[in-house]
């Protein structure tokens, strides 16, 4: 995957990028240059979307492990179980990263958004009251749902956001830093939860904290996913929650 992206970036011709509309930099009106790095915090809707994916990525995280760690011991097949895990999550985030851009242009960035995070307390609750290993396949999909929709929903939803400042590039890293202390933090509360209740509160639990983000995210969706004048579907979207 690595040398296959690598060679992707090497086959630019350097010549056609035009490093201006890279960076999200506006037309020049006498302010050349991006904007101040005091933009990052004065856009409210960057501050959200970051805070909507580090509490996803939160009760998101550590569920595909648990769920590894759990079959592996109970069938005494790790290898097996990882694989399976991990592939049918892979395959279904690759499905939804694919087919991410046509739903946000038939149906608006804000719904997509809505798809992908309610995927995650339904995955929470499968995985929470069925102990069968047949049900790792739903539960794995819907990771694939979830995580594949944001991965390409969120840069598009940055770019946005920060429309004309120059600070695309950095504005994303700063909403991915924020993610990743989610994510990384989870492991802790995960492991904890698991020692006092076993994995089935510990999958309600990462479940039900993602209602927190779909909240956030309905409450204040027309700042973290802003509709753009030729984005039919965003036109169309039915979201009605004030921002």
């Amino acid at each position: 995957m690595i040398e296959a992206a690598a060679h992707a970036v090497h086959a630019i011709d350097p010549s056609k990028v035009d490093h201006a509309v890279a960076r999200g930099l506006a037309h020049d009106e006498g302010e050349p240059g991006p904007s101040g790095f005091a933009v990052l915090v004065s856009r409210k809707g960057l501050i959200l979307l970051a805070i909507t994916l580090m509490i996803f990525h939160f009760g998101n995280a550590p569920i595909s492990r648990l769920i590894a760690q759990d079959f592996s011991i109970q069938l005494g097949t790790p290898f097996r179980t990882t694989a399976i895990t991990t592939g049918v999550a892979q395959l279904s985030m690759i499905v939804m990263a694919v087919a991410a851009p046509l739903l946000i242009r038939r149906f608006g960035l804000a719904s997509v958004f809505l798809l992908a995070l309610a995927a995650l307390p339904i995955r929470g609750a499968l995985a929470g009251t069925f102990s069968s290993f047949a049900w790792i396949y739903p539960v794995q999909i819907l990771d694939g749902v979830g995580a594949g929709l944001l991965g390409i929903a969120a840069p598009i939803a940055a770019e946005r956001i920060l429309a004309g400042t120059g600070r695309f590039n950095v504005g994303l890293a700063a909403v991915m830093t924020v993610q990743g202390i989610g994510a990384s933090l989870s492991n802790v509360v995960a492991g904890w939860l698991t020692d006092i209740g076993g994995y089935g509160l510990a999958y309600w639990v990462h479940g039900a904290v993602s209602i927190l983000a779909f909240v956030v995210f309905c409450t204040a969706h027309r700042l973290i996913a802003p509709a753009r004048s030729d984005d039919e579907g965003d036109h169309r979207n039915a979201m009605t929650a004030p921002s």
